[in-house]
């Protein structure tokens, strides 16, 4: 009997036991419900995204720190006390920089600089992005503290990605002189190197990109050569030994398939027969796109130009600008051919001085159906930039050519 008995209340705690269970996990599940749907509500207030929904999501899922933050953007954007949300967004998700980074301008902005500094540096202890670095580099340029504002650009571009220019404009308003940019803010990275360079000659600061430009020579793969051409054609003009030495660089790395160009040894013209496509930059021909003119580089070499009898009646059609001595008297040889074009042809071969523009020399080429040449000399002027061009000319009382002429080659030689 007492086994019975035994049995008996063995059963029933069993099924209290699972009763009681069955009570916990519909329970749960409700509660999981209704959390659910909670959430689900407050997610619809948050992407409102005013502040009284916000408010409302806040509510309805307090634990949310980004919910506590977008609160206390909107309550900022509007004027109101944005702190208290901040700080409780910390609260909730220590890890999060953002909070921390615009309780900083809030306090700077209340004038309370010590406090601001501590939560800008703690924002950048806990998130090591650009963002708070960068914060960071703005909150010491306001506050005319150089020796901070350098710290946090070095890190900054460390962690600098995409676009860089307004950090390197901030650089700039900070620096003292140019070189103090590059010497205490840019990493010497391939790819920081690469960007600076580009930056400052957006900015037209050829000084300050001759070291990034030597720099960036040393390790430059294919991908630089358009930068380092754009950086030696706006030298031409204003350093042309600098333009020269980064040309030749180039040359003696590879990046360029041509010999170097060394004025004072052997007068040089490049890419003489045409034997390369034209790269149309620094010291390499320049074939402009004419209307009416078509241009082909022939797979033996030499560049034939078409004239369809429609083209303007002055144009050029190839230039070259090349290092010479200064006041030094050379000959240009030019190879050509021309087909059904009369005489007189119109084209004329001219050497002009880079510097000052005006024509030093020319010789008019004349028909030449089974190829011909022509010379002429020409005295370099003080400036040792000359550049040859070829042009045409409609001759007065004449139509317009209609025809082909191939420029086979040209060079430079020292006059005897």
């Amino acid at each position: 009997m007492l086994r019975n008995i035994a049995i008996q209340i063995t059963d029933q705690i069993l099924f209290f036991s699972r009763f009681a269970i069955a009570v916990a996990v519909v329970g749960i599940s409700l509660f999981a419900t209704y959390l659910s749907i909670t959430r689900s509500l407050a997610d619809l207030e948050y992407k409102e995204n005013t502040i009284e929904s916000l408010r409302q999501a806040a509510r309805l899922d307090p634990l949310s720190a980004a919910t506590h933050l977008s609160l206390g953007v909107q309550l900022e954007l509007a004027g109101g006390d944005a702190a208290t949300e901040f700080l409780t967004a910390t609260r909730l998700e220590p890890t999060l920089a953002e909070p921390w980074l615009r309780l900083g301008l809030l306090y700077e902005a209340r004038a309370d600089m010590a406090t601001a500094e501590r939560s800008l540096l703690h924002a950048a202890d806990i998130d090591h992005r650009l963002t708070p670095r960068f914060t960071l580099m703005n909150f010491y340029a306001r506050r005319a503290q150089p020796v901070a504002f350098w710290h946090w650009a070095r890190l900054a571009f460390e962690r600098a990605y995409g676009d860089s220019s307004p950090l390197y404009d901030l650089c700039w308003q900070v620096a003292a002189d140019p070189a103090e940019v590059y010497d205490k803010a840019i990493p010497r990275t391939h790819d920081l190197q690469r960007s600076y360079l580009a930056y400052l000659l957006s900015r037209g600061r050829l000084p300050a990109a001759r070291q990034p430009a030597r720099d960036l020579l040393t390790h430059a793969d294919a991908a630089d050569l358009g930068l380092l051409l754009d950086y030696c054609d706006r030298l031409i003009d204003t350093t042309p030994s600098e333009a020269l030495w980064v040309w030749n660089e180039s040359c003696r790395r590879g990046l360029l398939p041509y010999q170097e160009l060394h004025p004072d040894q052997a007068p040089a013209i490049v890419n003489p027969a045409f034997a390369i496509e034209p790269l149309q930059r620094a010291f390499d021909w320049y074939v402009p796109d004419v209307p009416a003119i078509s241009s082909t580089r022939l797979p033996g070499g030499g560049m034939q130009f078409a004239l369809s009898g429609r083209q303007a009646e002055a144009l050029e059609m190839i230039a070259q600008s090349l290092p010479v001595l200064p006041l030094k008297t050379y000959r240009v040889v030019i190879e050509y051919q021309t087909e059904a074009i009369a005489s007189p042809t119109g084209l004329t071969f001219a050497a002009e001085d880079r510097k000052g523009g005006h024509l030093l020399s020319d010789v008019a080429l004349a028909p030449a159906e089974d190829g011909g040449r022509q010379s002429f000399l020409l005295q370099s002027s003080a400036s040792g930039l000359v550049t040859l061009r070829l042009r045409y000319r409609r001759p007065s009382g004449s139509v317009r050519a209609e025809g082909r002429v191939t420029v086979r080659s040209v060079r430079l030689e020292n006059a005897q």
